[in-house]
């Protein structure tokens, strides 16, 4: 299913796929999706947190690292987790500074990511991509 984040859907989709422009309005755009995902019940409080931070911190690193083009947030909901992809059509990912911590005024992203995802990992196979998994409620 394809979906805007300001569309009325009573349940829950499994899938949602939404596509814009990268440009500064873009972590605004995604951060619509996940309250839309955390309105839908898929997360605890504490996870939806976790979401939100995330996806704001891929999308924003989309906009700087990418530049231009299209940025793709797809995410599969499932009962016991959620799985979100942030695509854009940069080359790629780059490793990430040794030492940098998450007080750090950038390049925390992806050591957030590594902190706070239940699983994540990265692809490029055409496109820049970096996944994360977020279970339903946090581990114990």
């Amino acid at each position: 299913m394809t979906t805007t984040p300001s569309e009325t859907i009573a349940s829950a989709p499994e899938e949602i796929d939404l596509a814009f422009p990268l440009s500064a309005r873009a972590p605004s755009r995604a951060r619509e999706l996940c309250d839309r995902i955390v309105e839908w019940g898929a997360l605890t409080k504490e996870r939806a947190g976790d979401l939100r931070l995330l996806v704001s911190e891929l999308v924003t690193n989309s906009v700087r690292h990418a530049g231009e083009g299209t940025i793709r947030i797809r995410a599969l909901l499932a009962d016991d987790r959620v799985r979100v992809e942030v695509h854009d059509d940069g080359p790629g990912v780059r490793q990430r500074r040794p030492g940098a911590s998450v007080l750090d005024g950038s390049g925390r992203g992806l050591r957030l990511v590594e902190q706070l995802a239940d699983h994540w990992g990265t692809t490029a196979d055409g496109d820049s991509c970096v996944w994360f998994e977020l279970a339903a409620s946090p581990r114990r």
